[in-house]
């Protein structure tokens, strides 16, 4: 039996919503590696529509076939009606015990069926994990968010807190190998005594615009700067130094600045900030085409994170051609690293944020000019070629833990 044969069909990939799973299992699928895509989210393979994709109020795209997904529908709905009535805080709790919930389920198939490879993501496949080793098989963890140790503020608050966490460690514990989104989090995790070897960065691609769509789109010839933030209003993602920073620049230096903010408000006491400037617009959140025609309106975009494993609005705001400013504790730094002049990379300080916006104001040709280099950074980085790096890493460790045990002999993943 070649190796070839011998994997195919190989490994679980489950995510009780989405995240970028689907382009995960897309990947497998394409190198013949995929046994089945568990998902909370519908994706459509461009062909006649499930009942679950008709259904859901958004899904996303993929090449799978239908008889390797699976896709379970009840807690997205449940998030979705628990957000409704009660709020962004109870959606994000309900989610976290959505996700438990989900990995049960996930643990009592793979004890049934016995997949050799399993790939889950953060608190949503510690029993799984669990149930994976004790037939020997592979566990590999996509870790969509930075090492807890590295992490601005802890999740919820109370026991759901310290369960959350809890899990977090026994999912890395067991996991054979972890997959990051940049250099940044692997950073994180090594620190935190990962083996090298272990642990893989694989930036996260992006859906683009059209450059027709990008280059057709008229900006504001007026001297306001229009800058756009995309994300949850939070502390965490650092929106409290961004509107103190704006302020200064507007109410010290005298620039005339418009800053929008698009996203739910995760921390109320962000309301009276908001409200108290005329300078700032708010937009509730947006499916991802609205967003993209909103950034293609504005100059500039910001992501002043205090912790980000990525950052996937940053390469979107590049592709719809915005320069950025991020922190240096964003992960999407390293796309302007290799493309200095698509933005700015600056420390974690409103003082030296508002003195970046104030000099833009002052050269508004130089930004401009960037517009340019933002768009071919953001082209760097598709989702083509993340299943690229993902088919290669993960087609080399199911070589490298299926060839053979340890008596020599050639032996199937998994096999006890």
């Amino acid at each position: 039996m070649n190796s070839g044969s011998r994997m195919k069909d190989t490994v679980l990939v489950f995510h009780p919503g989405i995240q970028h799973s689907h382009q995960f299992s897309w990947a497998l699928n394409e190198a013949g590696l995929l046994r089945l895509y568990i998902t909370g989210v519908p994706t459509s393979n461009g062909k006649k529509k499930s009942f679950a994709e008709l259904f859901s109020l958004h899904h996303r795209f993929a090449l799978i076939p239908a008889d390797k997904k699976f896709q379970f529908l009840a807690f997205s709905i449940l998030r979705r009606i628990v957000g409704s009535f009660f709020g962004f805080k109870a959606e994000q709790n309900a989610t976290w015990l959505f996700d438990i919930i989900f990995d049960s389920m996930v643990a009592v198939y793979v004890r049934l069926t016995r997949p050799p490879v399993v790939v889950g993501y953060q608190n949503a496949c510690l029993f799984t994990f669990r149930q994976t080793k004790k037939y020997g098989g592979k566990c590999i963890l996509d870790a969509a968010a930075m090492h807890q140790s590295k992490m601005p503020a802890k999740q919820g608050s109370g026991r759901l807190a310290k369960v959350i966490e809890e899990r977090k460690v026994g999912e890395q514990q067991l996991a054979d190998m972890i997959l990051c989104c940049s250099d940044l989090a692997r950073e994180g995790y090594l620190l935190a005594g990962v083996g090298a070897q272990n642990i893989h960065s694989i930036p996260l691609g992006v859906e683009l615009p059209s450059m027709q769509e990008v280059m057709s789109t008229g900006r504001s010839e007026s001297n306001t700067l229009h800058v756009i933030y995309a994300g949850s209003v939070s502390r965490a993602k650092g929106v409290d130094l961004l509107i103190n920073a704006v302020k200064k620049s507007v109410e010290i230096d005298g620039c005339d600045i418009v800053l929008t903010l698009v996203g739910r408000i995760a921390e109320q006491d962000f309301v009276p900030k908001i409200e108290a400037c005329d300078w700032i617009r708010h937009v509730d959140f947006l499916e991802q085409r609205k967003l993209f025609s909103i950034m293609m309106e504005h100059d500039l975009a910001v992501l002043f994170s205090r912790g980000d494993s990525f950052g996937m609005v940053v390469p979107e705001a590049m592709g719809c051609g915005c320069p950025v400013i991020v922190s240096e504790h964003v992960g999407a730094k390293e796309i302007i690293e290799r493309f200095p002049e698509a933005g700015w990379v600056l420390k974690l300080d409103e003082g030296k944020l508002a003195e970046r916006l104030t000099n833009i104001c002052n050269d508004r040709d130089g930004l401009g000019r960037r517009k340019d280099v933002a768009i071919a950074a953001a082209h760097a980085y598709t989702w083509q070629e993340y299943r690229a790096k993902i088919r290669l890493i993960i087609s080399r460790e199911l070589e490298r833990w299926g060839t053979h045990d340890k008596r020599g002999h050639q032996t199937e993943i998994g096999s006890p």
